[in-house]
């Protein structure tokens, strides 16, 4: 039920208690590449937008 209404807020993942290091080093490395895919996005709209000025 707490990791449904986390999702509902914005959470995209979650760990269980006990915490195994090799899943959090997973996670985070997925979460990494998850924001910089979405940074590389935001670059190129603002690009276009800006080109069309």
């Amino acid at each position: 039920e707490i990791a449904r209404e986390g999702m509902k807020l914005g959470a995209f993942d979650y760990l269980m208690k006990p915490i195994d290091l090799d899943e959090l080093l997973y996670k985070l490395e997925d979460a990494y590449q998850k924001k910089t895919i979405q940074q590389h996005k935001i670059e190129n709209i603002e690009g276009v937008i800006e080109s069309r000025k």
